[in-house]
């Protein structure tokens, strides 16, 4: 396969699971990285999977307390979803859920309100009350 195919991106997102999964946070990083580049080479077709690669790239730069980057990736992801999927869905209430949370280890606690408030919304209406989702947001 060419070194930009799309299974290459798939392959390279599965290892950087397996890595944050085994606590190495740099290594998924950077395999997230490169994961984002060849879904951007794909683009619209791997609209999809380039939100999620760059919700997981957010969480791990958020989690490795490069929150500059986390957040200015966790918007691109947001603006990203919010051209494609309904306005209520899930996956835009997990970015900004994993957004709120970078603003509030940065503490701008205002910010984070804002982007938890607006993601229970979208769990509220668009998951059950009884679904961790949504009882996560209301316990933050």
């Amino acid at each position: 396969l060419p070194h930009n195919h799309p299974h290459i991106a798939d392959f390279l997102s599965q290892l950087a699971a397996c890595q944050y999964s085994n606590g190495n946070l740099e290594a998924a990083i950077g395999l997230e990285e490169q994961c984002a580049a060849i879904d951007r080479t794909h683009l619209p077709v791997r609209r999809r999977e380039l939100s999620a690669a760059l919700n997981n790239l957010g969480t791990y730069y958020s989690e490795k307390g490069r929150l500059h980057e986390a957040i200015e990736t966790l918007e691109e992801c947001l603006m990203a979803e919010r051209s494609f999927l309904p306005q209520n869905h899930p996956a835009i209430g997990s970015t900004l859920w994993n957004l709120g949370n970078a603003y509030e280890e940065g503490k701008n606690v205002a910010k984070a309100t804002e982007l938890f408030q607006e993601c229970l919304s979208i769990r509220e209406n668009s998951l059950p009350a009884t679904h961790s989702g949504v009882i996560a947001v209301l316990k933050a």
